[in-house]
């Protein structure tokens, strides 16, 4: 009897410690997929923004290629002079506008990472924190610094290249406004219109 109470007792211990292993397994387990969906979470928001980086520099893209077309066609044909000079200022307020949604999302990009590096602090700091999940998030943390390196020298670029076209609009206003000068003194000078 005494052998049967000392055994019931050992196993009322194990019992006990088998459901306390058990709880925090569970628990851990719990932590473990609040991690996995935040970070399924974040790679939904990757994606969103990757796709709207690669939209905004296609449309990007497209703007150049179509005010190059009309570069082009404008030194064919000088009648288009006026029509040509309204291009430059739309293309002028476009580019401004593109420059400043560019400027955003290279802001909008280095706000993830600092939240993200904050989620790893987090993660880490945590006596149980799941080491794949903290890897995982380091290498999303890469690819955006490195995607926020690209944008910021595109954004550079596309001032480049809107200073150029700013510069080469005013040249062309100037050299127009010398031409009808010339044009006008001729027309008084010769006593009829060219």
């Amino acid at each position: 009897m005494e052998k049967y109470l000392i055994l019931l007792k050992k196993t009322n211990s194990l019992t006990k410690k088998v459901k306390k292993k058990d709880l925090s397994i569970k628990k851990f387990k719990k932590m473990q997929a609040k991690d996995s969906y935040e970070n399924e979470n974040l790679l939904h928001g990757l994606s969103l923004q990757l796709k709207e980086n690669i939209s905004l520099k296609d449309y990007l893209a497209g703007q150049c290629k179509e005010y190059e077309i009309q570069v082009e066609i404008s030194k064919m044909d000088l009648s288009k002079k006026n029509k040509e000079n309204i291009f430059f200022q739309l293309t002028i307020s476009q580019l401004q506008k593109q420059l400043s949604d560019q400027s955003n999302y290279i802001d909008h990009q280095k706000i993830e990472i600092f939240c993200l590096k904050n989620q790893i602090k987090e993660l880490e700091s945590d006596k149980n924190f799941n080491e794949p999940d903290v890897m995982k998030t380091q290498n999303l943390i890469n690819k955006m610094h490195n995607r926020v390196e690209e944008l910021v020298k595109e954004n550079a670029a596309m001032v480049l290249k809107f200073e150029a076209y700013k510069l080469y609009s005013e040249e062309k206003m100037k050299k127009e406004k010398n031409i009808s000068c010339m044009l006008a003194r001729l027309n008084i000078d010769s006593g009829y219109k060219l």
